[in-house]
């Protein structure tokens, strides 16, 4: 565990964290606030192009345009969410996001990550 000053950003806690060489950060907002309790998963390098996750909680705009059926409107209501509650615990709470339904939530679960 790691402690941080309250309003750390994921670059902070990087730099104290450190990386190692299958880290993959280019998907990461490196800016986003962290809050009390948030849990941060860095994805790893892959060889395997097929499998492209998309996180939710460290993604910035460009990265969750990526995600099919979500648009710029909805897209920015995840990040506005994450900065107002913290990062998501699962994947089912992108549903408390406005713009995102069951039906949307069931066509992009399989596309992202936390």
């Amino acid at each position: 565990m790691i402690s941080l000053d309250p309003y750390a950003t994921i670059q902070e806690l990087l730099s104290k964290a450190g990386l190692n060489e299958n880290a993959d950060i280019s998907s990461l907002n490196l800016e986003t606030i962290l809050h009390d309790k948030d849990v941060l998963t860095i994805p790893t390098k892959s060889s395997d192009i097929s499998v492209n996750l998309i996180s939710i909680n460290t993604s910035d705009l460009n990265g969750l345009l990526q995600i099919p059926k979500i648009g710029e409107k909805t897209a920015q209501a995840i990040i506005d969410y994450r900065n107002q509650h913290g990062l998501f615990q699962t994947l089912e709470d992108l549903m408390k996001v406005k713009g995102i339904g069951q039906a949307k939530f069931d066509f992009i679960k399989d596309k992202i990550c936390l």
